[in-house]
């Protein structure tokens, strides 16, 4: 009989999808129960009561997460799966009060598993990849062919710094941001300049794809990733990907790949060598799928390995726990009233 693995996950991910292939991964060994946390709408949590009451072996939280206070009352094994957009700004004391509970973290960041090393919580270091031979291959790299999908607040106003004088045959614009944010509209002397075709519509997935092999240039849509699925299936496909320079995009992409620039000082980069690193971002993948391939076998040993004891903290540190969730909850209420973007 399989243990019983409560997946609690972000309920836009019902939409998106991205994270079905860790369901698909965990089906084999796990009898997987999926919960779906409502809470970012304004819904009420996920008790920990409920979460009792169901006799659960394992409970798998996807990037959302309870206090550590809450996580201690929970009586099934624990594992967290962040995501590294979600978890900037968490200060020291976030990372230092959950090294106090007994969990275990799959991180798809590097930066990630580098702050789990340091506060020594049990954490397994994945890179995800998709399979390349599953995607169209750019074949035509005679002119450049833009993709970008406004997603957040980085919008064609910072893209077209990024592109400047330079000819672009054709620029492929999807406004179809995430919820909260609003699109921006390019002016019509840009869309004629910079030969845009604005997409609108929420797409399938085929439709997605067939648009991304008109192209052969992709401008990552976010200051940050959890993993980064968008850039990863450009990378797949042969497109040169210009992306901020934060994670996860700097953990995929390097100057023989794509390009990376600072988000501060936005300003033209030069695109002469996107076919050959168009070329070594499907390469890069190639490897990088034998990687996830036989990484992908560990996660559920993983998962089912001894936990470690988690440990406790004294009076001082304690103290300095609590200053840093009250320095913490006013910085994310300043942004909450600011609407400040995080990505």
């Amino acid at each position: 009989m399989k243990s019983k693995l409560a997946y609690i996950d972000h309920s836009f991910h019902q939409k998106t999808k991205s994270n079905d292939f860790l369901r698909d991964i965990l089906s084999k060994n796990f009898e997987i129960i999926d919960i779906w946390d409502d809470s970012w709408k304004g819904e009420k949590n996920l008790t920990v009561d409920f979460i009792n009451s169901q006799s659960f072996d394992y409970v798998l939280f996807f990037q959302v997460l309870p206090s550590a206070s809450e996580l201690k009352k929970i009586k099934a094994k624990l594992i967290w799966v962040p995501m590294y957009d979600s978890i900037v700004g968490k200060g020291e004391s976030f990372w230092m009060e959950l090294s106090t509970v007994s969990i275990k973290i799959i991180s798809f960041s590097r930066k990630i598993s580098e702050i789990a090393e340091k506060n020594a919580i049990n954490a397994m270091s994945v890179q995800y990849f998709f399979n390349p031979e599953n995607f169209g291959k750019v074949e035509d790299y005679s002119g450049k062919r833009i993709f970008f999908w406004q997603r957040m607040k980085f919008s064609f106003e910072d893209v077209k710094k990024i592109i400047g004088d330079q000819k672009i045959d054709q620029c492929i614009l999807k406004l179809d941001p995430d919820p909260g944010y609003e699109a921006v509209f390019p002016s019509k002397e840009d869309i004629e300049k910079y030969n845009i075709k604005i997409i609108q519509s929420t797409l399938l997935k085929d439709k997605y794809l067939n648009l991304l092999k008109e192209s052969n240039i992709f401008i990552s849509p976010r200051r940050f990733e959890g993993i980064g699925m968008s850039f990863i299936e450009a990378m797949s496909m042969g497109m040169a990907v210009v992306a901020i320079d934060n994670p996860t995009m700097n953990e995929y992409i390097n100057n023989e790949n794509g390009y990376l620039f600072d988000s501060k000082k936005v300003r033209e980069i030069g695109l002469v060598s996107f076919q050959q690193k168009g070329i070594n971002a499907r390469r890069t993948c190639k490897q990088g799928y034998s990687r996830w391939k036989a990484d992908q076998k560990m996660v559920s040993n993983f998962i089912r390995s001894k936990f470690k004891n988690h440990s406790e903290i004294n009076c001082a540190t304690f103290l300095f726990l609590k200053i840093g969730q009250f320095i913490n909850k006013i910085i994310q209420d300043f942004k909450n009233y600011f609407k400040i973007d995080r990505y």
